[in-house]
């Protein structure tokens, strides 16, 4: 999947591989069957799927996101950062949960301790990083420090913390620590994991990234280059690449957006009106560079929020297409079930459309390849014309979720890197 360039020295430019999307069906019929309550709890996918985290970090999104305390012991691999990448998704997961997913930054220095700061920023929903360079720093504090400074976090019963080590001796030394701690005394029960990061070749890693930000065109890299480098880089890459085409039709096509929304949910609807203005112009029901007394044609076909129930965030007139996007925060996958639970209820045939980001679908692999499949199979709202869409920014286009998760799932299975 990934292509590289050859040069005339060790040096290699990865080229982000441009992929062939198909034109967004939305004039596809289907037959109006009702599915019983009891059919669709029964249904059970056939085929086993897989978690992304758990294959990148031993560990399963499901598994992180039950506790309410928990304590991560994370092994990062010396100069690459994989707990950059690791944090990234870790607070995903906490905002999907409703909390905030703030981080504060810690060392084990007496100085950075206080208790009240840290209750505050936890009950704002933040996750405290403690990074522990070396042994000499455990050394120097009993098990009494460690437990005092756990209280601090843990005194309200929920939280979570990650200790993170690139030295084996340490990592060894924490867990020692923690393992150790009275918790029975404390009252505490926090749920304890401990992750290894594997160190993976550059082209897997690069694959990895480019799933996680929509194949967002990147500046040349080296195949040295570091995972935190990699990540930080795709991240500002992605958010520029959205806002550009966000502040492209601003000025023509101000979006209604509902108070609680969050910033990606505005960007997420330009990007669907852009994706739909590039059908009709493919189409020659635009003009390739619209002109200004276009823009009230393109409001009558188009329409964001409209007065209706379900109220989707993107209306397709001509075809009554409707697209939601959802970065189920606050509510997780359900908020997906439900939302489809109200088009099967209310607008039975209708077409429905929910598109995520590159993200969401890899927090959630099982669930999307479970609801795809018993879509397929009639098992699942075969009364709604259902399809997943997400970004695939190097056509600046959506791509079906079929496809990325069949790219995605290609990737996972082949990954070589050296377990830890």
């Amino acid at each position: 999947m990934i292509q590289e360039k050859e040069t005339q020295r060790v040096i290699q430019p990865i080229s982000v591989p441009k992929h062939e999307i198909k034109p967004i069906e939305i004039i596809q019929e289907t037959e109006a069957v009702s599915l019983s309550e009891t059919d669709r709890g029964n249904w059970i996918l056939e085929t086993e799927t897989e978690d992304f985290i758990k294959a990148l970090f031993g560990v399963s999104s499901q598994e992180l996101r039950e506790p309410n305390a928990a304590i991560i012991l994370f092994k990062d691999v010396r100069d690459e950062g994989y707990i950059h990448l690791f944090e990234k998704l870790l607070l995903r997961l906490q905002r999907e949960k409703g909390k905030t997913g703030k981080v504060k930054k810690l060392t084990l220095s007496s100085e950075d301790w206080n208790k009240e700061e840290i209750e505050r920023w936890l009950d704002e929903g933040g996750i405290v990083f403690i990074e522990v360079v070396n042994r000499e720093i455990l050394d120097k504090l009993t098990k009494g420090d460690i437990a005092d400074r756990l209280w601090a976090i843990f005194s309200k019963g929920d939280g979570t913390v990650v200790f993170h080590t690139k030295d084996d001796d340490t990592f060894s030394a924490i867990n020692e620590l923690v393992q150790e701690l009275n918790w029975n005394k404390l009252g505490l029960k926090p749920e304890i994991f401990k992750i290894l990061a594997r160190k993976l070749p550059f082209e897997e890693k690069l694959r990895i990234i480019e799933h996680i930000y929509g194949f967002v065109p990147l500046p040349d890299l080296m195949p040295g280059s570091k995972v935190s480098w990699i990540v930080n880089t795709a991240e500002k890459q992605y958010l520029k690449a959205l806002k550009r085409i966000m502040h492209k039709y601003e000025p023509f096509f101000p979006v209604r957006a509902s108070d609680d929304e969050s910033t990606k949910h505005v960007l997420a609807k330009y990007f669907i009106i852009h994706t739909l203005i590039k059908r009709l112009q493919r189409e020659g029901k635009l003009s390739s560079r619209l002109q200004d007394v276009e823009w009230d044609k393109v409001r009558t076909i188009i329409e964001t929020e409209p007065d209706s129930y379900p109220r989707p965030d993107v209306l397709y007139r001509p075809e009554e297409v409707y697209f939601e996007f959802e970065t189920l925060f606050g509510e997780s996958f359900r908020k997906i079930t439900n939302k489809l639970d109200e088009y099967a209820r209310a607008k039975p045939g209708a077409k429905v459309r929910i598109v995520v980001e590159p993200i969401t679908v890899l927090l959630h692999l099982h669930e999307f390849k479970h609801q795809i499949a018993g879509i397929k199979k009639g098992k699942l709202y075969s009364n709604v014309d259902v399809k997943y869409y997400t970004f695939d920014l190097s056509t600046r286009g959506l791509v079906p979720l079929d496809e990325f998760i069949e790219s995605l799932s290609k990737v996972l299975v082949g990954l070589n890197g050296d377990m830890p």
